[in-house]
């Protein structure tokens, strides 16, 4: 059976629209996704779920890794204290995740932040 490939018959320019356009999406959808966990943290729902921490609800119940619950829990109790970081998340201003992982590189761990220049340069 062939896979269909719906893509290809989008003219490029679209394509390169839509893909900008789902990245805006995703960087808003991850900023809200961050919110919800600080706010679900605050309020200690986890707890009315018998979970003892929100790590153990975020990988039990939204099924994430263990480095993406570390990861959105960090940057939830860093956007308590400093609200612009979820503005920031959301216009892509602050990366959402290191842009290398220890898997790909073989170095470093997931509780390592990442280094590198926090601002991109655009040509």
């Amino acid at each position: 059976m062939e896979e269909k490939r719906p893509l290809q018959s989008i003219p490029d320019d679209e394509l390169l629209h839509r893909l900008a356009e789902l990245m805006g999406q995703s960087r808003r959808a991850e900023a809200d996704i961050v919110a919800h966990i600080a706010e679900v943290e605050e309020r200690r729902l986890f707890a009315r779920q018998a979970f003892p921490s929100m790590f153990a609800y975020c990988m039990d119940v939204l099924h994430l890794s263990e480095a993406e619950a570390y990861l959105r829990i960090s940057a939830a109790r860093a956007s308590r204290k400093h609200p612009i970081l979820l503005t920031m998340l959301a216009d892509g201003r602050l990366p959402c995740w290191p842009r290398t992982s220890p898997a790909r590189t073989g170095k470093g761990s997931w509780n390592e932040p990442p280094t590198g220049p926090s601002v991109r340069s655009r040509s």
